[in-house]
């Protein structure tokens, strides 16, 4: 009889053990979507009229456009100066 309450005390810690895994993969599935959450909020900055993160962005982007010839001189530097950019003014 000893054996047998020795056998199903093994088999609950073994269920304990799996309740707990369970629970610590909730808690990390919550986190993750969480954390994915307030990023998404982060990665679609535009331009706006104070400037900012977004600005700078489309400053590269005209960069790269005039450095592979998508837009010519003229063009280049109207958008550069419609976009605000002292910093390579001449």
């Amino acid at each position: 009889m000893m054996d047998m309450l020795g056998g199903m005390g093994g088999c609950m810690a073994g269920m304990g053990l799996m309740g707990l895994l369970g629970l610590l993969l909730l808690a990390g599935l919550v986190a993750g979507l969480v954390s994915l959450a307030r990023g998404s909020g982060r990665g679609g900055q535009t331009a706006t009229a104070g400037g900012g993160a977004g600005e700078d962005r489309a400053l590269t982007v005209l960069r790269e456009r005039y450095a592979s010839g998508e837009v010519d001189h003229a063009e280049y530097e109207q958008r550069r100066t419609a976009l605000g950019d002292r910093e390579w003014a001449r």
